[in-house]
């Protein structure tokens, strides 16, 4: 999908994989309303070239969602096989845990909902 990038609109629109919109402006398109406000939970799966703008705290990804308001921030290391998650503590987002397979990750927004780490990072 197409969309126009807004600087610090908010960082959760898709765009293209480089240049100053790397990662930034919300989705917006002619014929759908936009997305306003920041995202509850963002999830980021680090890949060896992109891991620089994801990985806290200087990541520029990391810390547009984290200027924007963003709630929940998970980061997914397939290479370390760990999903660290993140949470919104007054303006910054505090890491709360490290999990690892044989982990289960519970977000306070989905209280019922319970994922096996190891679901995450099982061989396809």
């Amino acid at each position: 999908m197409d969309g126009v990038c807004a600087r610090r609109k908010a960082p959760w629109r898709r765009s293209p994989p480089s240049g100053d919109t790397f990662g930034l402006a919300i989705l917006e398109h002619p014929e759908t309303p936009s997305v306003v406000g920041a995202p509850d939970v963002v999830v980021e799966v680090l890949s060896p070239n992109a891991a620089r703008h994801d990985r806290p705290p200087k990541g520029r990804k990391f810390r547009a969602y984290e200027e924007a308001g963003g709630r929940h921030y998970w980061l997914a290391d397939p290479e370390r096989r760990t999903l660290v998650t993140y949470e919104r503590q007054g303006e910054r987002l505090v890491e709360t845990a490290t999990l690892r397979p044989g982990d289960t990750l519970r977000c306070p927004l989905f209280p019922e909902l319970g994922l096996a780490v190891a679901e995450l990072f099982r061989p396809s």
